[in-house]
């Protein structure tokens, strides 16, 4: 008895494994619907690596069914490739908001992706390390965030795009037990804010 529900306990696993499987597989695998070119999806073994089961337990689907011109034509037009969009963060020296030279090239990059993405906003955070008081590392950091901002409206960012905040050493990104932690927490984070 307990045997049989043991089995019927891993069949459902298997079959929820393999839903999630299958949907999981859409996302990755999933082609640009195309009337020129048709969709190619993984060989059954290569799905089978994908979720973790044995290639004999997976029985592919097949469909006869077309779809329609202009269905294709109301899709198609609809679906752009997933982008994966993220700036890396700006350091700082110790009591410093100058820029560096490392921060410069980083900044080029990120004005270049503005000037090209109109739909991108950027919160621009100001971060420090835990030595100085609270009141100091507030407007440390809000100079630091004040000098990243701007640079990008120099460079031609619409300072409409463009918003600062001043953690100081609230949300430190390591934890300040030494210096080479520290060094990491002077920095200016911009975080990625799409437009409604």
């Amino acid at each position: 008895m307990l045997q049989g529900g043991y089995r019927q306990e891993m069949t459902t696993q298997r079959i929820c494994r393999s839903s999630l499987a299958i949907a999981l597989t859409m996302l990755v695998w999933s082609p640009v619907v195309s009337a020129q070119s048709p969709p190619v999806l993984p060989s059954t073994s290569q799905f089978a690596d994908f979720i973790g089961l044995r290639s004999d337990e997976i029985r592919p689907i097949t469909t006869t069914a077309a779809v329609p011109e202009q269905v294709i034509g109301r899709i198609a037009p609809q679906i752009e490739p997933a982008q994966t969009l993220e700036f890396e963060d700006v350091f700082f020296n110790r009591d410093g908001s100058t820029l560096r030279p490392e921060a410069v090239v980083i900044l080029n990059a990120a004005v270049k992706t503005l000037l090209t993405m109109p739909t991108i906003n950027i919160n621009i955070e100001g971060h420090t390390c835990d030595l100085g008081s609270d009141e100091y590392n507030i407007a440390l950091a809000n100079r630091r965030a004040e000098t990243v901002k701007d640079y990008f409206v120099n460079r031609g960012v619409s300072t409409s795009r463009l918003r600062t905040a001043s953690y100081g050493e609230e949300n430190p990104e390591h934890a300040n037990v030494h210096e080479q932690a520290r060094q990491l927490n002077r920095r200016v984070a911009l975080v990625i804010m799409l437009q409604p």
